[in-house]
């Protein structure tokens, strides 16, 4: 044979010990060893629900399970000493004696007996009357207007009106006709006073704005006027 094979360098495996893939070829850190568990301390107490064979903890429990010989010795020592419970027991599993005619089991449900109903102290002091007092309807007829009204006129304050005068004064306005309403309406002329008045404001605020802009006062409203109203054309006749 010819010279020995040199020892092949693995490269470390970029993901170190956090890779997961089951077939990767590089070379990984070596797992730590698994820390042997740490038995569980069990006291001296006997577990009296393994007795009874309704403990949920099994090897995890801390209390002692006792072998099935010492479990039928501690149920025959507990089973001759009455419960002091009797009747009414209601642990699962109970070792002491029991009436043979009451069956061991989960408690019972409270049933809630119906309380009376209680009132604030000041509801009785306030006492509404089933019957109203009722107006005679001979009463009502002949007594027109308004309830203020008929009180005022039995304690003979006011003279008894007529209807009409409750149902309040009548519109004295016209109808106006369908031809009427079918007419259109005229547009409302222009006011040539008005006009000159917006024109005089319109040419006073183009004259301040050249003004603003450096220009003198006296030539600024007569370019104004000159322009029309256009800022850009006064502009041209203020420049020399």
């Amino acid at each position: 044979m010819g010279r020995g094979k040199a020892k092949v360098q693995i490269p470390d495996c970029r993901y170190g010990a956090a890779c997961t893939r089951r077939d990767c070829v590089y070379k990984h850190p070596p797992k730590p060893a698994k820390s042997a568990a740490r038995p569980i301390e069990k006291s001296d107490k006997i577990c009296f629900a393994f007795v009874a064979g309704k403990c949920a903890f099994g090897r995890q429990c801390h209390d002692k399970h006792p072998d099935e010989a010492s479990c039928q010795t501690i149920k025959e020592r507990y089973s001759k000493i009455d419960c002091q419970w009797g009747r009414g027991c209601r642990t699962d599993g109970c070792l002491y004696r029991h009436p043979s005619d009451e069956i061991i089991g989960p408690a019972l449900k409270l049933e809630t007996k119906p309380q009376p109903a209680v009132y604030a102290k000041g509801y009785n002091g306030h006492k509404v009357d089933a019957k109203a007092p009722s107006v005679p309807p001979a009463a009502e007829a002949s007594s027109p207007g308004p309830p203020g009204v008929r009180e005022r006129e039995e304690q003979g304050q006011c003279a008894p009106q007529a209807p009409e005068q409750f149902a309040g004064p009548a519109s004295s306005a016209p109808v106006p006709s369908r031809l009427a309403l079918e007419q259109p309406v005229q547009a409302r002329r222009p006011d040539p006073l008005d006009q000159e008045e917006e024109e005089q404001v319109r040419l006073e605020q183009l004259a301040a704005t050249l003004r603003f802009m450096g220009f003198d006062d006296e030539p600024s409203l007569a370019a104004a006027q000159r322009a029309h109203g256009d800022l850009n054309q006064a502009v041209e006749h203020m420049l020399p």
